[in-house]
Parts: structure tokens; sequence; C-alpha cells
């Protein structure tokens, strides 16, 4: 019985098949289903569901600009996965009795006015309706048990999600239903005309890419969001200003990337995550603002930080001046962080920096001078890619990693120092450097890198400076055999027993019977021991200089601040309890009044100050609850003197 089956279905698909094939321009099948392209309709029939496709993997893609209808017979219950991607010049569907229609199943629909949603539809895809820029409507049945439409918008039955409004729609002001809990996956993206729309308060998500290229001018964000996408409003160059209600506890990745017309940005104090790059390559912002109760984000004079300043998020790309040092309590660079800001000539990052994210410095075409702190260990994607006044880079000797496109097309670029600890360079790490003709790198080892890393570098012609006892292996390693190699001299490396605690300066190559001078810096209350070669102590100096005859190794060695106390009067006492605490402190002390108090953390950089405006009974509360668990420590300026206590946040 069952061979009969499945014989009578051959049958049927073949006749079918065969049928099309008769009068039609070209014709085939996919799955369980055939085709017949005619006169530009192509006709799919058969019984069943349409396979799901990739882009361009369609039966019928290459005669796809000659299709301008499409019908379904009534035995096809559903529409793959990319099905009429691209079909530009599509202007009428009929449907039928399909139930499902996959994901981008119309996209690049240019030419499509219009389509009726029929009763049986019980599940749409996403990006469905994507880059349709002539669709006016989309109409629902009105016995659809799962979808409806309202004015040709598309929603789910309740109206409690928009899913697609047509980008043809020529209205330029949309007030969102207050029936709508979700602004669905690109719902008003690519609406063109569209200018202002008001999100009511009845809204809680707003989902990715919801509203990303459009006309927006002015959108009014609903006080019940509390969700904003990835991508939400990529590309909405028309927005100038946009206030994050205290409704919104998530701001998604790429969320205001690209808008270009942006020039500043209020943050609520409920915000408790802010992704990746969230405010990158916004070229005309001068300002991002976080509201002073904000538990988790902080900012300083523009400028956007994590709570405790240890994160440099963003640095608003149209600010004016022309120089910054990042302070001494970032940690972290993060991805995008500068990216565009093109009045920066002069940047200095701090010492306690030790990560630059992926594209921080992308495009800052202004950048003449660079000074990267002694404690960064990776430099990473593309971090200074486009900085195409930079003339020369020195890189510390804690960098252990430089990955791919770091100074992508530095076309200024003619030196660069490359310091002893670098053991990773990425793929085209300096591609399209064509001015590079200097390069000193202080490590004995040739790193094995790939031939792109110099791509376009007439390496031929530039010299590479090594320690005088590695030109053999320089000359014997592939891709540095390549270049003009001399010795430099002796090699002077010096570095920290635990970066936490400080870090050194000084290292470079120098030639025989020269004086070399290396200098050891603590963080904070950190103290500085000794020099040591080898284990052996020889000098506990700093700086400590000496004649250079050998390459040298010495190490900083330095040791954690717990417990110090700097006073001025031996009648300064306090008491700082509870000890741990789980958020507040009070500071007494009998006789002398507090007027400031820094918080640091484990290596000495301040997270906050806080000034003591009053007091009473000489005692001071203060609050660290927003602070991460964790070992701080008070350092308390009172009017006589100054103590340093250590305090434990659980």
């Amino acid at each position: 019985m069952k061979k009969l089956t499945i014989t009578l279905m051959i049958a049927t698909v073949l006749n079918v098949a065969n049928v099309f094939a008769q009068s039609c321009d070209y014709s085939g099948t996919t799955g369980p289903l055939s085709w017949c392209l005619k006169d530009g309709t192509l006709t799919i029939g058969g019984t069943g569901a349409m396979p799901d496709y990739e882009v361009g993997g369609t039966p019928w893609y290459e005669y796809q600009e000659s299709i301008n209808t499409i019908i379904m017979e009534n035995g096809v219950t559903s529409i793959g996965n990319y099905a009429f991607y691209g079909c530009y010049y599509l202007h009428s569907v009929i449907l039928n009795n399909i139930i499902s229609i996959g994901n981008s199943a119309f996209q690049h629909c240019y030419s499509l006015v219009s389509i009726i949603i029929p009763q049986s539809i019980t599940s749409i895809g996403t990006r469905v309706f994507w880059g349709c820029d002539s669709l006016t409507s989309i109409d629902v049945e009105s016995n659809n048990i799962n979808y409806s439409s309202e004015n040709g918008v598309l929603f789910d039955k309740e109206k409690t999600i928009i899913i697609k409004y047509p980008a043809g729609k020529t209205s330029t002001t949309y007030i969102i239903p207050n029936t709508v809990t979700t602004i669905g996956e690109t719902a008003f993206s690519l609406c063109y005309s569209l200018s202002s729309v008001i999100i009511p308060n009845s809204t809680t998500t707003i989902e990715q890419e919801a509203f990303s290229d459009n006309g927006l001018t002015s959108v009014t964000i609903g006080d019940s969001v509390t969700t904003i996408g990835w991508g939400a409003f990529r590309f909405c160059s028309g927005l100038t200003s946009v206030t994050i209600p205290n409704s919104v506890i998530t701001i998604g990745e790429n969320a205001f990337r690209n808008c270009n017309g942006l020039t500043s940005i209020t943050i609520g104090n409920n915000v408790t995550t802010i992704g990746v790059c969230a405010f990158a390559d916004c070229s005309s912002l001068m300002s991002i603002d976080v509201e002073s109760n904000n538990k988790n984000y902080s900012s300083e004079n523009g400028v956007l930080f994590d709570k405790t300043k240890t994160i440099l998020i963003q640095y608003p790309a149209s600010k004016t001046d022309i120089t910054y040092t990042i302070s001494n309590s970032v940690i972290t660079i993060g991805d995008g962080a500068f990216s565009l800001s093109s009045n920066l000539t002069s940047v200095t990052i701090g010492n306690s920096v030790t990560t630059i994210g992926r594209w921080a410095f992308n495009s800052c075409n202004s950048l003449t001078s660079l000074t990267i702190g002694n404690s960064v260990t990776t430099i990473l994607w593309g971090a200074f890619a486009g900085c195409s006044s930079l003339t020369s880079v020195v890189i510390p000797n804690n960098v252990t990693t430089i990955e791919g496109n770091a100074f992508y097309v530095c076309s200024s670029l003619t030196s660069v120092i490359i310091g002893s600890s670098v053991t990773t360079i990425g793929e085209w790490a300096f591609i399209a450097c064509q001015m590079l003709n200097s390069i000193t790198i202080f490590n004995s080892e040739p790193i094995v890198i790939n031939s792109n890393v110099f791509q376009d570098v007439n390496i031929t012609t530039s010299t590479l400076i090594v320690p005088a006892n590695a030109v053999s292996a320089y000359k014997n390693a592939e891709v540095w055999k390549e270049f003009k190699i001399v010795g430099g001299g002796f090699l002077v490396n010096s570095k920290s027993n635990n970066t936490e605690y400080g870090y050194t300066t000084g290292d470079g190559l120098y030639e025989a019977n020269k004086t070399a001078t290396i200098t050891a810096v603590p963080f904070g209350i950190n103290k500085f021991v000794n020099w040591t070669k080898n284990g052996v102590e020889i000098s506990t100096v700093n700086p400590y200089s000496f004649t250079v005859t050998e390459d040298v190794e010495l190490v900083a060695n330095f040791e954690e601040g717990v417990g110090i106390e700097t006073i001025t009067n031996d009648e300064l006492q306090i008491t700082v309890y509870p000890n741990p605490t789980n958020g507040e402190l009070k500071i007494e002390n009998g006789k002398w009044k507090v007027e400031n108090v820094e918080i640091m953390d484990v290596i000495g950089r301040i997270v906050e100050t806080r000034l003591i405006a009053s007091l009473q009974d000489y005692t001071t509360i203060i609050n660290i609850s927003h602070l991460p668990s964790g070992i701080y420590f008070l350092r308390i300026q009172m009017e006589n003197g100054v103590v340093v206590r250590k305090v434990v946040k659980n």
C-alpha cells in the first residue's frame, strides 16, 4: 500500500511538472513542489512545504528579474526562507492557503506595493518584508486568528506586537497604539518618509533593528520601555538628541551606532547594561550624560564610563578637545570608544590601562601624538585603523598581543618600536602603511608572523633594528628576513614582579658602555622594594642607572600597600566600621574633622572621591553599596592629617 501511495505522489508531481513544462518559459521542481515561469508570472504548485533556501539558492534565482507576479496554488503550505529574496520587479503576490512564510522571504522586493495575508497564515518569519521600499500596505484577512492589520500596518492578533510598518507609507508621523508592548525586529527599518514616532507607555521592548536606517528626526521613548535591542536605532542619522528614560534597563549592542546627526544623549538612572558600541561612530556626538543616581554608569565632561570609571565606554566623536589624557582609574578602553573622533590630535593612555578595544581609535584621522601606557597588554583588532596622521608609534614592553588590522592604513606612519613582550602580531596589522621604513623590535626571538602583516609595505627597503645578538635569527626567519636588518645594540628589559602593583620604564636597545636608566613606578599606595637580576638583589635605588655591557633583564619588585597609614599627627586616630560591609561605612574620630575620602581599588586607582560638606559628632557615613565586591582602601583626608584604611566590600 505504501509503495502505491508513493508511486501516486511521484506521478502527481511529475504530471504537474509536465503540464507546467508544456506552456512555461522556464520550469522545474523544488522539494515536493513544481514551478513555472511564464510571461513574468511565477506559479508554484503541488502539495506540501517549500524548502528553505540560502540567498541565491532558489531554482528560479537566475530568472528573478523577470518575475513580476507570484501565485501560490492551493496545495502549497509554506514559503521557504529567502524564497523570493531580491525579486526586484515583483509587484503582485497571491498566497491562497499558505500557512507559514519563512525568514526574509520577500526581502528586497523593491516594487512590491501591497500584500494580503490570508486567514490560513499562522507563522511569519523575521525580515520578511525588509527592504520592500515601495510597500504601502500589509492587509490581513479579518478571520486570521494570529495576525491583524490596521491602516496597512501588520500586528499580532491582539495588537501587542507591531510587526511591520510598511516602508513605502508616506506618513511623516506615527503614534504607536497604546496596546503595543513590543516593537518587533526591523518593524520600522528603512522607513525613510517617517520622521517622528511616539512610543507609548505600554511598550516595554524595542527589538533588534526596530528603527534602524530610517528618516527619524524625533523619537519619544515611553516611560515603560525596559529594553532597547541590538542596533535598534542604528543609522538613524536624522536624530539629534535622545533621552533614555529611567525605565530602561538594557541598551543593546550598536543600539545608536552610526547616528551621525546625534549630538547629545541622556541616560536614565536605572540602566544596568550598555552593549558594545552602543553609541559608537556617531560623528556629531558631543556629550553623553548619565543621571547621577545611576548605580552602574557615570559620565565626566560628556564622556561615558562605568560607575567606577574602570572602563571608558564612549568618548563623543565630535567633542572639540584636541588633547585627551585617559585617567589612571581606567583599565579598559572599550570597543569603538574613540572611533571617528576627528578633532583629537593627541591622546595619552594612562598607565592603568591594560586593554585597548576593537576599533577603539578607528579613523581618528587628526591624531598625530599617541602615548600608550606601560600597563597595556593587548591591542585588539583594528584599534588604531585609519589613524592616518600618526607618524610614529611606541608599543610598550608589557604588550603581548597586537591583533589584526591594528594599524591598518596609518598612511603617515614611518616608524614603529615594538616592545620585548610581544609574542603575537595578527594578520594585516600594518597593512597599507606604505610610508613605514623603520621598525625597531626588542624581542630577541623572532615572532612568527604571516606575510600579510606588512602587506603593501616595501619591506625590502625598510630597516629592521633588532638586538645585536639576534641579527642572525632574524635573517633566517620568514618575512623578517626580507627587511634590511641591522643590530641595534644590547637589550635592556625591565618588568614588574606584579603588574597590578606597578610598572617600569626605560627599556630599549643601548649601545655598548652607554648608560641606561630604568624607573619603577608603583600604583597608588604600593611600595617599590628593590631591583633583582636572576633573583638576586642588585639595587634598592629608584630610578636605577647602570652601564650597559650585555643584554640584561631586571625585575622591579613591589609589595602591596596593605594597612599602610600616613599620619601627620600622633593624635590622629579613626575607626572604620562595619568592616567587612555590604554598603554603609561609618568613619569615627573623636577630634579631627574629615574633609574628603578617596576610595581606591587594590592597585591604588581612585574609584571615587567624596567631599564631606558637614559633620556631626565627628562621624562620617559613606555608602559603597554600588561598588563591586572586593578590597578597597579609604584615603581619609582630615584637617590635621591623612589616614589610609583597608575595607572589604561583600
